[in-house]
């Protein structure tokens, strides 16, 4: 019993290494090489991503966060973390996804199923597929920037793609 709590102990320890991993590259904290050294240490791999910012109006609390990894989080390549106090950021691996518009699709899923099942409105921004660990970086200041224009000139919208801006 011991040994199995000590294997739970330690598989937790290192999934909550992983998130603050991969929540390091969100905020842009990591030089390029610290990435792929603990990128190899943590067994996560280079896939393409992108990255979703879920804006949450109002108080954020826990069940935001778990109705969005019982939603996505299925494999061990993507990713959930809070970042800000009324965000929480995925990280998605889209490597068989195709089309943009499946992305749309996705963004579209997040804030119908935290409408019924959280009960709180929010605003989905997403930014352009990367393929690169350190890019991530960018996707995130996509998808924060697609959520700021559309508050100004998409406030209709729940969901907004940077790829749609024109910028």
């Amino acid at each position: 019993a011991a040994c199995q709590i000590r294997n739970l102990v330690c598989a937790y320890r290192e999934q909550t290494d992983r998130n603050s991993f991969i929540q390091n590259i969100v905020l842009g904290n990591m030089l390029v090489v610290d990435i792929y050294n603990k990128a190899k240490k943590l067994h996560v791999d280079a896939a393409q991503r992108v990255v979703f910012v879920i804006e949450v109006s109002g108080k954020n609390d826990s069940i935001v966060l778990e109705t969005i990894k019982n939603l996505f989080v299925t494999a061990s390549r993507d990713f959930v973390t809070e970042v800000e106090e009324n965000c929480v950021v995925l990280v998605k691996d889209v490597g068989d996804i195709e089309s943009e518009e499946e992305y749309g699709k996705m963004a579209r899923t997040l804030v119908d199923n935290l409408h019924a099942e959280a009960m709180v409105k929010v605003r989905v921004g997403y930014g352009n597929r990367v393929d690169l660990l350190p890019d991530i970086t960018r996707s995130y200041q996509e998808a924060k920037l697609a959520l700021e224009v559309g508050r100004i000139f998409y406030m209709e919208k729940d969901t907004v793609f940077y790829g749609n801006l024109g910028i």
